[in-house]
């Protein structure tokens, strides 16, 4: 979806009214629960506080959005691109973040998730290969959880026993 068909999207939701801007959308606190956003085009966009749940942002770009305090629950992001996004304080609880791109900077902080994203994200953090005993260990530590992760079937280093 364009950035014009986003604005439009959006109109047509009846949160926005008028030309689309010239900047990055300005959305905080806004109400899009339930909304059906399927590859918005959200690159910027402040979206501070906005409630989103249950919204589908399937492959939306939200590259540099402004996420801080919003409320994701329930909703679908698959495949969607939060690089770069501030994600302070979201609600993430029960999303779907499946084949989704992730910030891995402090602005990921405080983020809320539930147990389902918490395996997710530590089995694919524990993906890489490493030599060092202290990640290997960890593994360990970290694999009967993680194998009961949604993914495991998909993770190599849960099929098997072995360690690095």
């Amino acid at each position: 979806m364009t950035r014009e068909e986003t604005w439009q999207r959006l109109v047509t939701i009846g949160v926005v009214e008028g030309d689309i801007p010239e900047g990055p959308f300005k959305l905080s606190e806004v109400d899009l629960s339930e909304a059906d956003l399927w590859g918005a085009d959200l690159r910027g966009a402040d979206l501070r506080g906005a409630d989103l749940r249950g919204a589908d942002l399937t492959g939306a770009n939200l590259t540099g959005a402004e996420l801080t305090g919003a409320e994701f629950s329930e909703a679908n992001l698959t495949g969607a691109d939060l690089r770069g996004a501030d994600l302070w304080g979201a609600d993430l609880t029960g999303a779907d973040l499946d084949f989704s791109c992730l910030p891995l900077w402090c602005g990921g902080q405080e983020a809320k998730i539930n147990s389902r994203l918490a395996k997710q994200f530590l089995a694919h953090a524990l993906s890489f290969e490493c030599k060092d005993k202290e990640y290997s260990d960890l593994r360990e530590l970290a694999r009967e959880y993680c194998k009961s992760s949604h993914i495991s079937r998909h993770i190599e280093w849960l099929k098997t026993n072995e360690t690095l």
